[in-house]
């Protein structure tokens, strides 16, 4: 079983789900969608969560700060199952809102719901929760780790440089491509008094060959990072780093691969 799981709760989705339908000689009618008509993500609703589950990276600082990834989004599948008006109504964060609202974005088209023979617009909202993975406990006897700090610990030059070097420097393992293994690796790494990193643990990733690569890139890091203060002083610290690997070598592809 994976450790990392998305939990979608579509209350009654195929009977209870309202949508909105809009055809030519109608500007809005409300109504409930038959359950042969309603629009529908290619290979069925358990292949979009398949989907936001490959590509949703829970924002560091919210998985480190142990914060909830609860939103509730809207969408229009429209008639040539392409999704517009995308809109996350509210998240339990800025980030994992941002986060969600960029995953949606990815989406490929939807089969759209059909009304008297024809497609036809729908409107869905429901709600979405992001299950927490669990964190490993760093022990090693030494001074305290800080989860939260009053300044962060950072890389030199920020998150995008860090990203650039990332993209720049992975290596996609062989078995995993060969198995068609991808998605993402959550990493969490303890930033010493120094900037050096320590304790690099992987806390969720596709297979082992990832998550192998994943502490292989983290260790080849150049340059150390700015480390965290509190009061004043230094202070170890730990923080989460998310690697998504794509067979298109991208960080952030435009759409999710198919087979």
């Amino acid at each position: 079983m994976k450790k990392y799981l998305l939990i979608i709760f579509l209350l009654s989705f195929q009977n209870v789900l309202r949508a909105q339908i809009n055809d030519s000689q109608k500007d809005s009618v409300k109504t409930e969608v038959p359950r042969s008509s309603d629009a529908e993500y290619p290979g069925g609703i358990a292949a979009f969560f398949d989907f936001l589950n490959r590509h949703f990276v829970y924002p560091p600082k919210d998985l480190k700060e142990r914060n909830p990834g609860k939103v509730v989004v809207s969408f229009t599948v429209e008639k040539d199952g392409s999704l517009t008006n995308i809109i996350v109504n509210r998240g339990s964060s800025s980030a994992i809102y941002a986060e969600a609202l960029r995953v949606m974005k990815l989406s490929s088209n939807w089969k759209p719901a059909i009304k008297n023979g024809r497609p036809v617009k729908a409107t869905y909202t429901f709600p979405v929760t992001f299950n927490l993975p669990d964190l490993p406990v760093v022990q090693d006897g030494l001074d305290s780790i800080y989860a939260t700090t009053e300044e962060e610990p950072h890389y030199p030059g920020g998150q995008m440089k860090l990203l650039e070097y990332i993209e720049t420097h992975i290596r996609y393992p062989d078995t995993s491509r060969n198995n068609d293994k991808f998605g993402k690796v959550i990493a969490m790494v303890v930033v010493e008094k120094d900037g050096s990193l320590s304790n690099i643990k992987v806390v969720t990733a596709p297979d082992q060959a990832l998550g192998e690569e994943a502490i292989r890139l983290i260790r080849s890091i150049p340059e150390k990072f700015i480390p965290a203060k509190q009061n004043d002083k230094l202070v170890r610290s730990v923080i989460t780093i998310p690697i998504l690997f794509q067979l298109t070598t991208e960080i952030f592809p435009k759409l999710p691969r198919k087979p």
